[in-house]
């Protein structure tokens, strides 16, 4: 069997299978999940599903999988159910059942799962949530506001929550009581502000960014965070990193550092329709970086995803 272990979950995976009837804390052996991992076998079955519009008989319902007293197999049912999403093209109402399945899981009584679920709602559509969705977003939110329940909501377009986070405001010079502040409800606020177009809070963010003096910081943890915004003047600042020649410190002596423009890459990509090369990593080759940047030269406007 191979076991797949989702980041932060780590430490949940303790898999000793003595008996392949015995599946991830529970007994399936009548219900057909004996021989593969849980993520495995609900893409599988999503997929079938789409195609012939029928649930294999094989594989467990959604909704009971959802029930299941393993920690660890609900976070895969929902990931599996999430990664199924977004490489799924058109088809808005079955996009929008899945995500309703997914902000269900606000709710699940694991904090990890819920915390999990409210980053991958993230990278959904806003199309993709309906009226159902947006009151359980609302609910969560007001039970325990979050950085990225705040985002959540920005992206979901709730307006309910969007007219309450006006209080969250962000001051670039204050410190946090605890960590730094692009981990503030505060931070978060301020990024929907910018993605709603608001040009105070587009002009604060990115000179907070700007502003951040440890060069790995303001690279690898702040240009993600501007993925969020929507706006051309983030275009702008990361087309001209994408540009720049820029390095991170070199983590050995005989190698060099990864330049800035890599990571501007990535962001980009995510970004813009269109943008020449799309990678899940940093490793864009030179000859990537050039292609990319004359792609960006010859744009007259940009048609964000």
């Amino acid at each position: 069997m191979t076991n797949r272990v989702s980041a932060g979950l780590v430490g949940l995976l303790c898999w000793v299978i003595f008996d392949p009837i015995i599946v991830l804390g529970r007994e399936m052996s009548n219900n057909g999940l004996i021989q593969a991992n849980v993520y495995e076998s609900v893409c599988n079955a999503l997929s079938k599903q789409d195609i012939s519009g029928l649930w294999p008989q094989e594989v467990l319902p959604l909704a009971q999988l959802l029930t299941d007293n393993s920690e660890l197999v609900r976070h895969e049912v929902y990931l599996a159910i999430a990664d199924h999403v977004r490489k799924m093209n058109g088809d808005a109402p079955r996009r929008r059942e899945l995500v309703g399945l997914l902000v269900k899981g606000l709710t699940d009584q694991s904090s990890a799962i819920r915390d999990s679920i409210t980053e991958w709602l993230c990278t959904m559509k806003p199309d993709d949530f309906g009226p159902d969705a947006k009151i359980a977003i609302e609910k969560a939110f007001n039970l325990k506001p979050t950085k990225q329940l705040i985002l959540l909501s920005g992206l979901a377009d709730v307006t309910t929550v969007s007219t309450k986070i006006d209080k969250f405001v962000f001051y670039p010079s204050a410190t946090p009581s605890c960590g730094r502040f692009y981990g503030t409800v505060e931070w978060g606020a301020e990024l929907v502000r910018a993605r709603k177009g608001n040009r105070s809070s587009i002009k604060k963010v990115l000179e907070a960014v700007d502003a951040e003096n440890d060069t790995v910081t303001r690279v690898t943890l702040l240009l993600p965070e501007l993925e969020y915004v929507h706006q051309p003047e983030v275009v702008v600042r990361l087309k001209h990193i994408l540009n720049s020649e820029e390095r991170l410190e070199p983590l050995k002596s005989t190698i060099p550092g990864i330049k800035c423009a890599q990571y501007a890459a990535v962001v980009l990509a995510r970004m813009l329709v269109g943008f020449p090369i799309t990678k899940d990593d940093v490793n864009y080759t030179d000859a990537e970086l050039n292609i990319c940047r004359k792609w960006m030269a010859s744009q007259k406007k940009w048609t964000f995803k």
